[in-house]
């Protein structure tokens, strides 16, 4: 008779997933959470490397924040490009404060009127202001290093 063909040893299990495709980071998670896992094949799954957010970089993040605790997509794509991070840092960034914020207010056993989950009431003018400044800081900074910044350097 046939028998069904036994996996070799150290073959994953039949829960296991290959793709091709690039995988998300919320994929990722849910893959995770079954058990499986994606294989990573070179050249087409790609992660950002981790952002060492510098000191300059947290203050103008925390004072968007402190204005515009949600920024719109558009925000954070020009934060991105000026932080030179993929879009999607920046809204993890803002997503983490967010959670700070919250986890500080439920230890603190305060309860405010508003709560924790209401947007900013303060104007996106504000927010847009510090970024053009940025902006300019950037273009200044650029200037002086006559358009090119050295290999590894940041620019906050």
């Amino acid at each position: 008779g046939t028998s069904a063909a036994q996996p070799a040893a150290g073959a994953p299990p039949q829960s296991f997933m290959y793709t091709m495709a690039p995988v998300s980071v919320d994929a990722g998670a849910q893959m995770a959470a079954h058990g499986m896992a994606p294989v990573i094949i070179p050249g087409v799954m790609k992660a950002s490397p981790r952002w060492a957010i510098s000191k300059k970089a947290k203050l103008i993040l925390e004072q968007i924040y402190q204005m515009e605790r949600f920024p719109s997509a558009e925000m954070r794509r020009r934060l991105a490009e000026d932080f030179e991070v993929e879009p999607r840092q920046v809204q993890f960034w803002f997503q983490n404060r967010r959670q700070r914020d919250s986890r500080a207010l439920k230890q603190s056993h305060v309860l405010t009127s508003g709560g924790a989950d209401v947007k900013s009431q303060t104007s996106t003018s504000n927010a847009e202001a510090i970024l053009e400044q940025l902006r300019m800081m950037n273009q200044a900074r650029r200037s002086m290093d006559g358009g090119v910044l050295p290999p590894g350097a940041q620019l906050f």
